[in-house]
């Protein structure tokens, strides 16, 4: 939680093939093509319906349970876009 001084692990229950960051969130692809969030949640950037900071990686449900399958992801400072298999891009967060 809050800042780290010397890097820590992240346990990821599942086998990430991609990692991007922002100024203050971080996301991840799994083998899935699934996309997981974490960070500072503010306007909504992670996708989660809701603008709570996350301390541990969360998978975003909205694009997986529609079977949604993400092949990029790239972060801004106040936002997050997704890039999928089908080239359809969504995005989350402040404008």
């Amino acid at each position: 939680t809050g800042m780290q001084m010397l890097p820590r692990l992240v346990r990821m229950k599942q086998v990430i093939k991609s990692v991007a960051c922002g100024s203050q969130h971080t996301a991840a692809i799994n083998v899935d093509d699934h996309v997981l969030t974490w960070g500072t949640g503010w306007f909504g950037r992670l996708g989660h319906g809701d603008d709570a900071n996350r301390y541990a990686p969360k998978r975003v449900d909205h694009l997986a349970d529609q079977g949604i399958r993400v092949r990029d992801v790239q972060l801004g400072g106040y936002h997050s876009c997704f890039l999928t298999a089908e080239d359809d891009l969504y995005m989350c967060g402040r404008d």
